[in-house]
């Protein structure tokens, strides 16, 4: 079997990072896939041999859609599928979704796409293709509920492989090498800097919380890029947070992040199935949440974390401010999302049920 698998970008991110796990899950597995999209840093994440085709749909080093991209992606994608033809097109993102459609027209082609977030009030192209996998329940709801019968939904549960977990001699050193001093609460918001991401809230919650724990020490590591870096940045210094906020790199390293904090924050006003629950959550650490999307698909309220309303920067820092005034509870509420993690978000799982469909795909429409 020959998979395509097709995304707008490969810029620090979670589609990005499903798609190469993805690709290098079925290369293991013995299924050979193609991926396209335009260059970036997470091509790196790609295995040796897996054959990479840089589609320049976007302009180098951003988000941002060059005129030509699709017509020129078009073009090279055309050329690959009349020399190797694919079994089947996966696409990744709403840009990449109609480009699929179109190739899976054109050479007679199956073709599926996930759509890894919910989008209201507009019509998202990646519902085209012959079936759409949803990554969360609060996708597939989303989906169905638009529409209908018209068009199979199929529910697979986001899935990653497991952070590894540092022993306390490392995650003392990375602290010293930080300058973060050790009877300091580490917080992580990890996620594009973007306005779904909604950051502007966060910054309120850190002066909310300053002010209600003024002798309470805590850090706040915002990781990320995006088009509101400058701007959150500039806020920062408004609110006069240089002490308790610090703004690092999207190449910043996730893994060590989430082993330093205590627990991550996740502000968002959309989701689909974030990525940073399930990193958190492998390695013991619990999220303070916003009640969007797929979050409650694994953050349930005072289990495996605290869920607050989306642009609500008091209950968001009510919320911080509990698990800083009681650090049992965050590493109770760790345990049972590591247990969570374990048991229904796995990798394995994920590759088990895309190869399932594909193969239930191929059958349908051969």
């Amino acid at each position: 079997m020959k998979i395509l698998l097709l995304t707008d970008e490969m810029q620090p991110g979670g589609v990005p990072r499903h798609v190469c796990d993805l690709a290098n899950g079925l290369n293991e597995r013995g299924i050979t896939p193609i991926v396209a999209a335009t260059d970036g840093p997470f091509r790196s994440r790609l295995s040796d041999g897996i054959r990479f085709i840089n589609i320049r749909l976007l302009k180098p080093g951003s988000f941002r859609k060059r005129t030509t991209g699709f017509f020129t992606a078009y073009r090279s994608l055309s050329r690959l599928l009349r020399s190797e033809p694919c079994d089947l097109i996966h696409s990744h993102k709403r840009y990449s979704d109609l480009l699929g459609r179109l190739l899976s027209r054109r050479f007679h082609i199956p073709h599926t796409s996930t759509c890894h977030n919910i989008f209201k009030h507009s019509i998202c192209t990646s519902h085209f293709p012959h079936s759409v996998i949803a990554p969360s329940n609060a996708v597939a709801d989303s989906l169905r509920q638009y529409y209908g019968p018209r068009r199979e939904i199929k529910l697979i549960n986001l899935g990653i492989l497991p952070l590894r977990v540092y022993s306390a001699e490392e995650i003392a050193r990375r602290r010293r090498e930080m300058g973060i001093d050790s009877d300091a609460t580490i917080i992580a918001s990890v996620g594009q800097l973007i306005p779904s991401k909604d950051r502007e809230t966060l910054l309120h919650a850190a002066v909310e919380l300053r002010q209600a724990l003024p002798d309470k020490k805590f850090v706040i590591l915002i990781v990320g890029a995006g088009e509101q870096r400058e701007g959150l940045i500039a806020l920062s210094k408004i609110f006069e947070l240089e002490k308790c906020v610090r703004f690092l790199p999207a190449s910043e390293d996730v893994e060590m992040i989430f082993n330093l904090c205590s627990f991550g924050v996740l502000s968002s006003i959309r989701e689909g199935m974030p990525y940073v629950l399930l990193e958190a959550g492998s390695v013991g650490k619990p999220h303070v949440a916003t009640s969007v999307g797929g979050v409650e698909d694994f953050i349930s309220n005072d289990v495996t974390g605290l869920v607050v309303p989306p642009k609500n920067p008091r209950e968001l820092a009510a919320a911080m401010a509990r698990l800083l005034i009681n650090p049992q509870e965050a590493i109770r509420m760790g345990a049972s999302a590591k247990s969570l993690f374990e048991n229904g978000f796995g990798f394995d799982r994920l590759l088990d049920e895309t190869v399932a469909h594909y193969s239930s795909l191929l059958l349908k429409i051969h």
